[in-house]
């Protein structure tokens, strides 16, 4: 028991006489053991999310184990945990590995994670548990998102901060800094730009895991993108006038990129008088060429986002002659 591979050690064998008073030792031999070094100390130290959605896992270990196998488990609920990957490291062991795993869906919901080694006695050691950070938005309607993310936990680590980006039209930039005890954020988006009718964005957390010895390593956990697509705000006049100042009757879109449009203008009975896909088009008081009459008229417009949502108005307008 507690023996070391690198040592060389001696045994002999000494009787002692029942009636007592005479020892008598055997011979000595000597040998080195030739042990398997198990596996001590494997540490998750990392995990984030790649921009395709992979998921980059790093750990640690203590160098002098004999493992022939580390395998990675994957579990969406934290207690079903099922093999996603398996490797043949070689010995001897790295200090810092890092493995990318390609089955899990990061996009969709948090992952946790364990590694298992297993040494060349066939013993195994399970590491401590961690998750990817998973990023949700929502639309509000009062022109903002609404980010929220679960906070990154891992055993000896810390988190420093988090930092949250926001791409629109292509171009990424840092958005804020966020304290560790934070996990949600309102962002207002400004609704003269229609590129901001469809922001992504990404969480990251920088953190600091602690090694046996005390030093530290900072790492940069990656959450998922995740894309918000705005309301289309629909602003309807209460009143026109041909032949005034306000010619045409026609809504104000916010918001309106790549959606589809659809504007009916009904008389009393249900009939149509005028009808449009196209958001400039307005209606000029006519059922064809025919001037109506001063009054009201019913309107029903229709907007279908590009992400299926629809939006639908009802009404009526006061035609001023």
């Amino acid at each position: 028991e507690n023996a070391l591979k690198s040592e060389f050690y001696e045994f002999f064998i000494r009787a002692f006489s029942v009636k007592g008073g005479s020892v008598s030792d055997s011979g000595v031999r000597g040998l080195r053991p030739d042990l398997s070094q198990a596996e001590r100390t494997l540490a998750l130290q990392n995990i984030s999310v790649t921009p395709d959605n992979n998921v980059e896992i790093y750990w640690t270990w203590n160098t002098d184990a004999e493992v022939q196998t580390v395998e990675v488990f994957s579990s969406t609920n934290n207690a079903s945990f099922e093999l996603v990957d398996a490797q043949n490291p070689a010995n001897p062991l790295q200090t810092n590995n890092r493995i990318t795993e390609v089955l899990s869906t990061p996009e969709t919901s948090s992952v946790f994670y364990q590694l298992q080694s297993t040494d060349l006695c066939d013993s195994s050691f399970l590491s401590n548990t961690g998750q990817t950070i998973f990023l949700t938005g929502t639309a509000q309607q009062d022109l903002s998102n609404r980010l929220e993310w679960n906070p990154f936990v891992l055993d000896d680590v810390r988190v420093v901060n988090y930092e949250l980006y926001r791409t629109v039209a292509g171009t990424t930039q840092l958005l804020e800094l966020l304290p560790p005890t934070t996990t949600s954020y309102v962002d207002n988006v400004n609704p003269d730009n229609n590129d901001e009718s469809n922001v992504c964005y990404l969480v990251v957390a920088v953190t600091e895991f602690t090694l046996p010895n005390g030093s530290t390593r900072a790492f940069r956990a990656r959450s998922n993108q995740t894309c918000v697509e705005q309301f289309t705000k629909i602003y309807v006049p209460n009143a026109f006038a041909p032949s005034g100042g306000n010619t045409r009757f026609r809504p104000v879109l916010v918001f309106d990129q790549n959606v589809d449009y659809h504007m009916v203008i009904l008389d009393r009975w249900g009939g149509v008088l005028f009808e449009t896909s196209v958001p400039d088009d307005g209606w000029t008081g006519r059922d064809g060429l025919r001037l109506l009459p001063m009054g009201t008229y019913s309107y029903v417009i229709r907007v279908t986002q590009p992400n299926g949502r629809q939006i639908k108005e009802t009404g009526v307008v006061v035609l001023v002659r």
